[in-house]
């Protein structure tokens, strides 16, 4: 199948993607690795598809009182290559397990986040690091904890003018550690 006619935006700021997501049936994209089979097999149908990689706030990949910032436009094999990350370690463990090499350089960490996949590794990496999540709207900005941001398959409470603008993981505290299984 192929996807159903929409629009296409690529606003540059912030304060413009929220304004075009304020609009009826937008959805945003950034990677498509989770959107793009849901358009091509016609299970959603925006009326709009609003592109945020021209956003270069939202590129942004930090680590700050104990905790590392992912914004919506990192792609994951980026989080999985970065020195950045590694205080972070089960999220650099899971990485792997996402499709393949070129579906992590394409995917965004947020985008499957805010997809709330069941089968997806990344919305259980977040759930089990109880990371926080920063969505911005025409309301502000919102911080929501991974417990309260899903609410079940393929379901979360982002809004539908909301950005899920960033994902902010903690970092490994001395003492924390991992093992095989």
């Amino acid at each position: 199948m192929k996807a159903a006619p929409f629009a296409y935006v690529r606003p540059g700021t912030v304060a413009d993607v929220v304004a075009e997501l304020s609009r009826d049936g937008s959805k945003v994209i950034a990677g498509g690795q989770s959107l793009v089979p849901v358009l091509a097999m016609r299970l959603g149908r925006p009326a709009q598809l609003v592109d945020i990689n021209a956003v270069p706030e939202l590129r942004k990949l930090s680590r700050d009182n104990g905790s590392l910032r992912v914004g919506a436009t990192v792609r994951q094999r980026q989080l999985q290559r970065e020195e950045i990350a590694a205080p972070v370690p089960l999220v650099r463990l899971a990485l792997p397990w996402v499709g393949h090499r070129e579906i992590r350089s394409r995917g965004t960490v947020c985008g499957s986040i805010a997809h709330a996949d069941p089968s997806a590794e990344l919305p259980a990496v977040a759930a089990c690091l109880e990371a926080t999540m920063v969505l911005t709207g025409a309301g502000g900005t919102r911080q929501v904890a991974a417990t309260d941001f899903f609410t079940g398959a393929l379901s979360t409470v982002i809004e539908p003018d909301e950005l899920l603008s960033e994902v902010i993981f903690p970092v490994a505290k001395p003492g924390e550690g991992f093992g095989p299984r």
